[in-house]
């Protein structure tokens, strides 16, 4: 088993070309997004949020719908590389489990955010709210906020 980062990029290579990817350039901007990922991986002693963080800051691009796919990219990737034990865990899994959301993409938006740690804060729901209580309290903030706006609407 071949751990990541590998210095040959072999994971990279074996990765890409085991996708059923639709056109002939689609290779070469996998692999550009997954060389540049590993590129700042290098420099890190782990796969954690600053690497990440550290990758958003110098990679995807400007336009974002070109940040959006190579986040996929690399998102798939990741899963790839620890369903085949190249490393323990995905590290926006691990994000996305400790704010106790499902979806990837706020995780990846919270870490392009300026400051990606309040962005992860105020992206963590609470682990033991259900739908109801969840409803519950939107339901009261937005009821509290119409009163306040009633309130100062009826001062004249």
């Amino acid at each position: 088993m071949t751990k990541w980062p590998d210095p040959e990029r072999t994971l990279i290579a074996r990765y890409i070309a085991s996708l059923n990817l639709r056109t002939t350039n689609s290779p070469i901007y996998y692999r550009q997004a997954l060389n540049k990922f590993q590129d700042v991986a290098e420099r890190y002693a782990t796969l954690d949020k600053n690497m990440l963080v550290a990758w958003l800051r110098v990679a995807p691009g400007r336009a974002p719908t070109t940040r959006l796919h190579r986040t996929r990219i690399v998102d798939r990737f990741l899963d790839h590389l620890q369903e085949t034990g190249a490393i323990e865990r995905n590290p926006i899994t691990v994000l996305r489990e400790a704010c106790n959301i499902k979806q990837c993409m706020p995780v990846w938006r919270a870490l392009a955010d300026r400051d990606p740690d309040n962005a992860l804060a105020e992206l963590s729901q609470p682990k033991d709210a259900g739908a109801s209580s969840t409803f519950q309290s939107n339901f009261l903030s937005l009821s509290e906020r119409q009163a306040a706006v009633f309130e100062w609407c009826c001062r004249g």
